[in-house]
């Protein structure tokens, strides 16, 4: 091996090792790509925050149902547990609070090899959690409501996405930046 190709695989190295330890910031945009009518689909992510007053963990059981191709109907059930570590040392296990979501997709252009499409999105959040974290997507004890609008644009290559929304909680909820 020629030293141009040693030192070629040892930058390699280097940088991939960066990158398996690189944290980047959460992705939090929803697609408008949807599948076909009569589809079921369940699926969970796990989300750990470490904060100053403790680390919490949200798992949630999504079941997601789309009636037609342009439509879904989902409920999110998240399984969430926290350990506070300045208020006491007090763990909890249960779960968060209940999110009802629908979409509709209202524009739809394909061609070949790639397509857009426009989504409108409705999130309402229950205050269905025992424990109360703070956390406004986790458990925070209020009815919360999200609405939005998704583009994206997608190719074989690649993908973009935006999306855009409006995210009410009543007055009396502290905790928003």
């Amino acid at each position: 091996m020629n030293k141009s190709k040693g030192i070629f695989l040892l930058l390699t190295g280097l940088f991939l090792y960066q990158i398996m330890w690189a944290q980047g910031p959460p992705i939090t945009t929803d697609k408008a790509i949807m599948l076909g009518s009569k589809t079921r689909i369940v699926k969970t992510l796990t989300e750990i925050r470490k904060l100053e007053n403790g680390t919490f963990v949200k798992a949630p059981l999504m079941v997601h149902y789309l009636p037609t191709s342009n439509m879904l109907f989902a409920v999110h059930l998240p399984v969430i547990s926290g350990d506070y570590t300045k208020e006491s040392s007090e763990s909890f296990t249960g779960f968060g609070d209940v999110q009802l979501v629908g979409k509709f997709q209202f524009y739809r252009r394909d061609r070949k090899r790639k397509t857009l499409r426009s989504v409108i999105k409705v999130v309402q959040t229950f205050p269905t959690a025992k424990h109360n974290t703070g956390l406004e997507d986790f458990g925070a004890d209020i009815f919360q409501t999200y609405v939005s609008a998704i583009v994206g644009y997608e190719a074989l290559t690649y993908g973009l996405g935006l999306e855009i929304g409006y995210h009410y909680l009543p007055e009396n909820f502290e905790d928003v930046i």
